[in-house]
């Protein structure tokens, strides 16, 4: 996974936070990144204190394809 871009966003509209499955409320401030994986192009978007709680634990470093939905899980269960 290569990381392209990176942002801070307030949410114009409801959003899916990739980590965890649960919404971004409008207006609530969120991390978005644009990603190329195996030469497919998509964007990540998650909580801030999602983005927090992966970085503390070096979540992002142990998952050399990026972070999805089940590592999150299984790193926090």
């Amino acid at each position: 996974m290569e990381l392209l871009d990176r942002k801070i966003r307030v949410a114009k509209k409801e959003h899916t936070c990739d980590l965890r499955g649960f919404k971004i409320a409008t207006g609530e401030r969120y991390d978005w990144q644009k990603n190329v994986h195996d030469g497919m192009l998509y964007e990540f978007k998650m909580h801030l204190s999602c983005l927090e709680l992966a970085s503390k634990l070096n979540m992002f470093e142990e998952c050399d394809d990026g972070l999805t939905r089940d590592d999150f899980a299984e790193f926090v269960a």
